[in-house]
């Protein structure tokens, strides 16, 4: 039987399309759930912070402390919302509404009250919401991440995403 190389070809290259597009996948999916991963580090070490934070009784003795405390939680919260927006064009409108709500709840926990007041008090009860908020946030942002990851998810995103570039674009050129 004589080799046909038209379709030993055009076999190849649809070999070669085909690995290249799932490796391509297999990379961006990797970097966004590092991410993610980021993501979910940051809630957690916020939220272990903001317990410490709350549960330090005040003194003047301790303001140079508490001043740095403070700036790490801001600085935390600010790293916890660039994150956020990072990852989340990719989750479904109903988990990213649910996230956005826990986050709220959770960025209360870190700086409302007394926070950076001159009467800051012992909270206990910050304490444990923070706590309490940060484990729900991250089950959440886990379940929501691995649901985004089904076949018709990941197509459906990148539809999105390819329809949100021929917009930009064509935005640019009108």
């Amino acid at each position: 039987m004589p080799i046909d190389f038209s379709s030993l070809i055009a076999g190849a290259v649809g070999g070669i399309l085909t690995s290249g597009t799932v490796r391509w996948w297999q990379y961006r999916r990797d970097l966004w759930l590092g991410r993610v991963e980021r993501l979910c580090e940051v809630v957690e070490k916020a939220a272990d912070s903001a317990t410490i934070y709350w549960l330090t009784e005040p003194g003047k003795d301790k303001d140079h402390a508490f001043k740095k405390m403070e700036a790490g939680l801001l600085g935390q919260q600010n790293k916890f919302d660039r994150l956020l927006t990072s990852v989340q064009e990719r989750w479904r409108k109903a988990d990213q509404d649910e996230i956005f709500r826990l986050s709220a709840s959770f960025q209360d926990g870190l700086n409302g009250g007394t926070f950076a007041g001159e009467r800051k008090q012992i909270d206990d009860k910050r304490a444990r919401a923070v706590q309490f908020d940060a484990s729900e946030l991250v089950v959440v942002i886990r379940i929501a991440s691995d649901r985004s990851l089904t076949l018709w998810e990941t197509i459906w995103h990148y539809i999105r995403k390819s329809a949100r570039f021929a917009k930009a674009k064509l935005e640019k050129i009108c």
